[in-house]
């Protein structure tokens, strides 16, 4: 490798042309014999010989790489932009170790990256932190002048659906990232927030008492869309209502098995519960359909998805007349 390139460096051109060197290195290894396995014919010592002597180029680069003390930004951004395939068989020769490869693939990778890296520390016995990679996926960071990581979406909803916590750092890691302009990640947050494992109120009324008006308003455009809502089962979704003053609360439960939407009224002074009960063909088929929309994108799979939500069956056709897209065979 190009002694220059090992130099620390600023400059983000350098770090794409080193970390293009190392993947190169890394594509020439001998994955086979880089993961020999005793038999008949190898003994388990001669295995191991020849694991050792495949990855021996790359452990020597590393070792240089190490020796050159880069900075976590410079290391973060190589990492990242390795070949999968060898950063795994790096962690499993322990030249690097897992939590270090998967970070840097939740900032730069691919929810396929994060599954592969996850599925081999877990046969190798590594240890994989999600919360501790979810900042990575999620935050802005900016690594060098020119060079910036966005933020990943695909890799926070990875992280999210293998059970990273959306209330990490008690909340303050979503109010960062949708700060950081990343609203559409800080929306995964709070879709995977449900049932107090974010609570969003709390954080709406940090900002306004900061006077972080931008943060503020993007806080409560995410919670009307997620942090008001709660899917109870596939079939049901709730919708709470705040009234101001802490007054009390409006509460909407759509139930898509029974058809049929309950209105709660429930007020603080006097403290009291009125409920309303209504068959789908009695409301508002805007509302309907706005629930379903919601509890599918949360997660829910609400019967009949593809009936009319007021109960209207499609016209039938009228006896005789041609169906779009049907012609008659010709000669009959």
């Amino acid at each position: 490798m190009n002694e220059e390139f090992l130099k620390p460096s600023s400059n983000p051109d350098i770090w794409c042309l080193a970390a293009m060197e190392i993947n190169d290195a890394l594509l020439l290894v001998d994955m086979a014999a880089a993961r020999r396995a005793p038999s008949a014919d190898v003994t388990e010592r001669e295995a191991e010989a020849q694991r050792q002597q495949a990855v021996e180029p790359v452990r020597k680069l590393f070792a240089a790489v190490n020796q050159h003390q880069w900075g976590f930004n410079r290391a973060h951004y190589t990492y990242g932009q390795l070949n999968t395939d060898g950063l795994v068989l790096m962690a499993e020769r322990r030249i690097v170790d897992w939590q270090t490869i998967f970070n840097a693939k939740a900032a730069f990778g691919t929810a396929e990256d994060l599954a592969e890296i996850a599925a081999a520390a877990a046969l190798n016995k590594g240890s994989i932190n999600l919360n501790t990679a979810l900042p990575h996926a999620a935050k802005p960071l900016l690594l060098a002048t020119g060079l910036q990581a966005e933020g990943n979406y695909e890799t926070a909803q990875q992280l999210f659906k293998m059970g990273a916590d959306p209330n990490t750092n008690n909340g303050q890691l979503f109010m960062e990232t949708v700060d950081g302009g990343r609203g559409d990640i800080g929306r995964l947050f709070a879709k995977h927030g449900q049932h107090g494992l974010l609570d969003i109120n709390p954080l709406i009324n940090t900002a306004k008492a900061q006077r972080k008006l931008k943060l503020y308003e993007d806080l409560r455009k995410i919670h009307w869309e997620y942090g008001r809502f709660a899917v109870l089962d596939h079939e049901t979704l709730l919708e709470t209502k705040t009234l101001p003053d802490n007054a009390g609360a409006i509460k909407i439960m759509f139930n898509f098995a029974a058809q049929r939407v309950n209105e709660i009224f429930e007020t603080v002074n006097p403290r009291q519960s009125i409920m309303k009960e209504y068959p789908f063909a009695e409301y508002g088929e805007a509302a309907l359909d706005a629930a379903r929309e919601k509890l599918i994108d949360m997660g829910g799979r609400p019967s009949g998805i593809e009936l009319p939500m007021r109960g209207k069956s499609a016209l039938a056709k009228p006896v005789g007349q041609k169906q779009p897209g049907l012609q008659r065979p010709e000669g009959n």
